[in-house]
């Protein structure tokens, strides 16, 4: 790594299970989208229809910043830029 990368920023344990379980109900329901704001619960995007996830807690903002600074570390970003906007297909 040279001295102009940043390592991925570390996430906490529950923005960690968040990512994970999040990313999983995306692969499950054959997502194509997950868009978080803060104090709603996660969406889906489900055959063209963005779905709310009720049965997941609403999101927090610092749960929100973690996530997207720690995927703006891994794509070589020094930070998100907003909204981020990720993709999951």
């Amino acid at each position: 790594m040279n001295p102009t990368q940043m390592a991925p920023a570390p996430l906490s344990s529950s923005a960690t299970r968040l990512l994970d379980t999040l990313l999983r109900d995306c692969i499950e329901h054959d997502a194509s989208d997950l868009r978080l704001a803060p104090d709603l619960p996660p969406y889906l995007r489900l055959h063209g229809v963005l779905r709310p996830q009720t049965d997941h807690p609403r999101v927090s903002a610092e749960q929100i910043k973690a996530i997207g600074n720690h995927l703006a570390a891994q794509s070589d970003r020094s930070s998100p830029s907003w909204p981020m906007r990720v993709r999951c297909t």
